[in-house]
């Protein structure tokens, strides 16, 4: 994997991210024992993580107005102070998702950013990422909720049992009849890949 000229695939995570890339994960890794605050100042001390900037009295106050700000944005300002461990599953992701924005990359990857969380909070997710997309980041998403994938996505790329399937725009692939026979079975197109009724539980 390359990127800015440099390979990747030996450099340690604070190096990749200091890159430019950071990421959220499945499975959650919020400090539960942080509060949501301290969970987010945790990532946003990249432009001030030397040793001698703790004698910098305006780092903790750039810090805080940065994290008061990203707390506004996900809509989680009233529990700035609670244990990461007192947030539902949903709130949770929602803190590695603005952690991971705090560290101002370029490009983010998100995984599963979409899978167990309700309708509200799935809509504060979407207009995150459309606000990065306005400000030119690159943004990687592995999902399975493909209504969410084909809102938010300029193109798709499928995979079926870890190989290549189809890619192109979401229009496109929802159209495909290798895409629509491996997940949905023997369809004729148009597919309901798009359709916001029921269960969304087709795997991409």
């Amino acid at each position: 994997v390359f990127y800015s000229g440099a390979v990747l695939p030996h450099a340690k995570p604070e190096q990749v991210v200091r890159m430019g890339i950071a990421r959220t994960f499945q499975q959650i890794r919020v400090c539960k024992t942080l509060t949501v605050r301290e969970n987010l100042l945790l990532a946003c001390s990249k432009e001030y993580d030397n040793w001698w900037d703790c004698f910098r009295p305006r780092c903790e106050r750039v810090l805080n107005d940065s994290v008061d700000k990203m707390l506004k944005t996900i809509g989680l300002e009233h529990l700035s102070e609670s244990k990461a461990s007192e947030l539902s599953y949903g709130q949770s992701k929602l803190v590695e998702i603005a952690r991971t924005l705090l560290t101002d990359a370029e490009v983010i990857l998100l995984d599963e950013p979409a899978s167990g969380i309700n309708l509200t909070l799935l809509l504060t997710i979407e207009q995150l990422i459309f606000d990065l997309k306005k400000q030119g980041k690159t943004i990687f998403v592995i999902e399975h909720n493909l209504p969410f994938l084909m809102k938010i996505s300029d193109e798709i790329v499928a995979m079926n049992e870890g190989k290549f399937l189809c890619q192109g725009t979401p229009e496109a692939v929802q159209q495909n009849p290798q895409l629509l026979a491996a997940y949905l079975g023997d369809v004729t197109p148009p597919s309901p890949l798009l359709s916001q009724e029921g269960e969304q539980s087709v795997n991409i």
